[in-house]
């Protein structure tokens, strides 16, 4: 059971790895990485995976009165057009409830070179969540976006296309300069969430973000970001690391899996902060107390 909304709290919720799938029989596949994508739904994606279960959600969230929700990439399985158009339908019911939403691409949204060239996930789905924002996610790799009470979203893009059997992520030094910029920009007493598809730590080498120290390295510099949001992993991971001067580390693990489908919520106080990591049959409850250098 979801607790009731704490007052003048910041309510988000964090979903991922959707993955809603479309088998594709063109022949053509055969010239890209798509023949692995769709052999793997069918031999156990199919299985595993019920994407149109997540309907529920709007309604859900506009119950528990969500503020903004962060869906973290993804969406599809094989970037096929069919896959896009299927994962926007759930997308748009989303949108209609009128919380606010931020969606960024996952290595499956740009699972072929085609894809990744043409950018086809920002034909469905906004590069940036805030008009004053100079930077957006198709070209620049972030955005940002104001979420109220002295928090900040910033989204990055760090997915690229890989080679079969791969599904790393880069965050290039240019994404890094830029990123820098921002958050060097940020007023000292405004608290930042950072979102990104891949996790900074990573045990499995085709799946690590190349680079992924940079950013840590980076992130270390700006005690500003309190929290990071990822995916990729398909399991619920809550990781403190404010002892390594790090972000308390959120993965909502793959919220359309059929056995453990999980999601995150987070509420927000001027005093605290809760995470709330929910799974099919059970939730967990953690929180922690901000202070002035951070949290305890």
């Amino acid at each position: 059971m979801i607790e009731e909304k704490p007052r003048n709290c910041l309510r988000i919720a964090h979903i991922s790895d959707l993955h809603f799938a479309r088998v594709c029989f063109n022949p053509l596949q055969f010239l890209s990485k798509r023949w692995v994508g769709n052999f793997n739904s069918l031999l156990t994606r199919k299985n595993a995976f019920l994407p149109e279960k997540l309907f529920y959600l709007p309604d859900l969230f506009k119950k528990i009165q969500v503020d903004h929700i962060i869906i973290s990439g993804d969406l599809t399985t094989t970037s096929l057009h069919k896959e896009f158009k299927a994962a926007k339908e759930l997308v748009d019911a989303l949108s209609k409830t009128g919380i606010p939403l931020y969606v960024i691409p996952g290595n499956h949204d740009h699972y072929t070179k085609s894809a990744y060239k043409k950018r086809i996930f920002y034909d469905y789905f906004p590069s940036s969540f805030d008009e004053k924002c100079p930077f957006n996610l198709k070209d620049d790799g972030l955005t940002l976006k104001p979420l109220g009470n002295n928090w900040s979203l910033i989204a990055l893009d760090t997915t690229l296309a890989t080679p079969l059997f791969s599904s790393y992520g880069y965050f290039s030094k240019e994404l890094e300069s830029k990123l820098e910029k921002v958050l060097q920009e940020t007023p000292k007493d405004h608290k930042i969430l950072l979102t990104n598809h891949f996790p900074f730590f990573n045990n499995e080498v085709r799946k690590i973000l190349k680079r992924a120290e940079d950013l840590k390295s980076l992130l270390q510099k700006f005690p500003q970001v309190k929290l990071f949001l990822h995916g990729h992993n398909h399991r619920q991971i809550l990781a403190d690391l404010r002892a390594n001067n790090l972000p308390i580390i959120l993965d909502s693990g793959s919220t359309s899996h059929k056995q453990r489908g999980g999601w995150n919520l987070i509420d927000i106080t001027e005093k605290e902060c809760f995470a709330h990591q929910i799974e099919t049959k059970k939730t967990k409850k953690t929180s922690f107390k901000w202070v002035s250098d951070g949290l305890e």
